[in-house]
């Protein structure tokens, strides 16, 4: 799009400060400049105030994109340049904010900076710190950005890091501080493969690469797979661990009979109901099986860490010596957490439990924390998200054709 430079500049402008480097010292001087973000708000206003301009020619105005930067900067020898820097990448401009510590600073604010510097603007306002026009302006840039890019998170347009960004920031305005083991451009990946995963389930709710609980295995497949004896669902076959008999049902008695337990570590992680989860008691030779088989299926990062201390903590916390195991893994569009002890132990036994990985909970308020429930191991790669592109197009296409079919039959 075209839009005059000079109106986008005077109605959504900022003044700030443009990092230019200077080869003969290897650093950077600090030039005066004015930039603009380009959001739906700042297209809208400049519009309204170019009418009030001189006639221009818009062939020798810049082609602008949602998310671009616009800077007019003073050069050292007194000449305006002016620069435009395209959507997520870095513009090296930085602005003023307080710490906590009461001393002032300078931040960069563009490209992979954008959502430290959208969170530190935000904390100045709680410490008693008044936010001045320039950096107001800023913020409700960023935030602008932000909101175009999660509504159209398309990675021909903006940087997986940038789209990450957007995806975190809406997280952390509903949660606060999150932990997280993923990089902004991992976690935009993920949130791209799921929202195509998510069009898969409306187009066909039991297809394996949807994001449906329809389509998972259950936990004695799994077994079955790995050459676990398997027992029955729910009350079914007994199976005797170390001497001792232990149903399905017992296991998820034993969960929702520890009120911390159930609500902070497994309601936590699932929105399963804990009378629904898969259940079985394994003996440890099995437990080390398990751990073997789909160890290239083990899930790590901080909401792994973070619920199996606090799972110890509320277990172990009477018991000097106590000793505790925690795994997970996702398998066949089902998670799995596995479980030994040193009480189980004792009599051979360990403790497995599964729900959909579509239920999985993806913020986990745990102990004091919020984590992100996404592990390294599960960000998909560019292939991965084009397959699932190609099967969501294909199912669509699929269904297209068979409504013209349908049509055709009742018009005949």
């Amino acid at each position: 799009m075209k839009i005059h430079t000079k109106a986008l500049l005077d109605t959504c402008g900022f003044a700030c400060k443009s990092l230019a480097g200077e080869p003969e010292t290897g650093g950077y001087a600090e030039l005066d400049a004015r930039a603009v973000f380009i959001t739906e708000d700042s297209v809208e206003r400049a519009r309204a105030a170019q009418a009030g301009l001189a006639p221009f020619d818009p062939s020798r105005l810049p082609s602008l994109r949602y998310g671009d930067i616009l800077i007019s900067r003073a050069r050292p020898d007194g000449q305006k340049e002016g620069l435009h820097i395209p959507a997520g990448r870095d513009a090296g401009l930085v602005v003023p904010v307080t710490g906590s510590d009461g001393f002032e600073r300078q931040i960069p604010f563009t490209g992979r900076h954008m959502l430290s510097a959208r969170q530190q603007l935000l904390a100045m306002g709680p410490r008693g710190r008044q936010l001045n026009a320039d950096q107001r302006t800023i913020l409700e840039g960023i935030q602008g950005v932000f909101e175009i890019v999660a509504a159209k998170a398309d990675p021909a347009v903006f940087s997986e890091e940038l789209i990450g960004q957007a995806f975190m920031c809406s997280l952390l305005d509903h949660a606060g501080r999150i932990g997280t083991s993923i990089s902004d451009a991992d976690f935009g990946r993920k949130a791209r493969a799921d929202m195509i995963r998510a069009q898969i389930t409306r187009v066909r709710p039991d297809h394996p690469d949807g994001l449906s609980a329809a389509a998972a295995a259950d936990l004695d497949e799994v077994f079955q797979d790995i050459g676990i004896r398997t027992a029955a669902q729910s009350g079914g076959e007994i199976r005797s661990i170390g001497g001792m008999e232990v149903t399905d049902e017992a296991l998820r008695g034993m969960i929702m009979s520890n009120e911390r337990l159930s609500r902070e570590v497994f309601g936590a992680l699932t929105a399963t109901p804990l009378s629904r989860l898969g259940a079985a008691a394994v003996s440890s030779m099995e437990y080390d099986l398990l751990a073997d088989e789909l160890s290239d299926r083990a899930l790590t990062g901080q909401w792994v860490d973070r619920a199996q201390r606090r799972a110890q903590e509320i277990t172990g916390e009477q018991m000097p010596g106590y000793t505790f195991e925690m795994k997970m893994f996702s398998v066949d569009g089902i998670d799995i957490l596995a479980i030994r002890d040193s009480v189980g132990s004792a009599s051979g036994q360990a403790f497995v439990y599964s729900w959909p990985t579509a239920d999985r909970i993806p913020l986990a308020e745990i102990g004091n924390e919020t984590v992100l429930n996404i592990s390294p191991e599960e960000i998909p790669g560019e292939e991965e998200v084009k397959r699932l592109q190609g099967i969501l197009d294909s199912l669509i296409g699929d269904q297209a054709l068979e409504a013209a079919h349908g049509r055709a039959i009742r018009m005949a």
